[in-house]
């Protein structure tokens, strides 16, 4: 497996609707040095994992633009993007309290389509965190996958 940094990726655009109300990083991509891409964490603030990975990410100082999806909102692309990427069932997280509560008729019959619109009502149905490092999207967290995209 290639990592980022023995690849040729070009440099990307964030795409999130967050720039005119974010106070991360001053609405400002981060952009890796090396690599000219950027890292974007989403997630909530408030959860353990997302803060596992926050401190991971600072504790290798990599600089990384954090996207809090209940604060910032979430756009439809960028969900199609991470379930065309790593394919929906990995994004969707059944095992969260909020997968729970659905009706039993939102939780029958899923499909992509039907898991995006309910991961767009209700963003905590989203596996946390999700980090976009160019095409790459890595969801929730894991050291040992960190580290062998970043060649840590």
């Amino acid at each position: 497996m290639l990592t980022l940094s023995q690849q040729n990726i070009p440099l990307v655009t964030c795409g999130a609707q967050c720039h005119n109300a974010c106070k991360i990083n001053a609405c400002k991509p981060s952009v890796h040095p090396h690599w000219s891409i950027i890292l974007t964490l989403y997630g909530i603030k408030n959860c353990d994992t997302v803060r596992k990975a926050r401190k991971w990410i600072e504790n290798h100082q990599l600089p990384v633009h954090f996207h809090d999806f209940r604060d910032d909102g979430l756009r439809q692309e960028d969900l199609e993007f991470w379930c065309n990427t790593s394919g929906w069932e990995t994004v969707f997280n059944k095992r969260s309290t909020s997968f729970r509560a659905l009706s039993d008729a939102d939780k029958t019959d899923i499909v992509q389509a039907k898991a995006i619109q309910l991961m767009l009502a209700q963003p905590t149905l989203i596996k946390r965190p999700v980090l976009v490092v160019g095409e790459h999207v890595l969801i929730g967290f894991d050291e040992a996958a960190y580290k062998r995209v970043f060649s840590l």
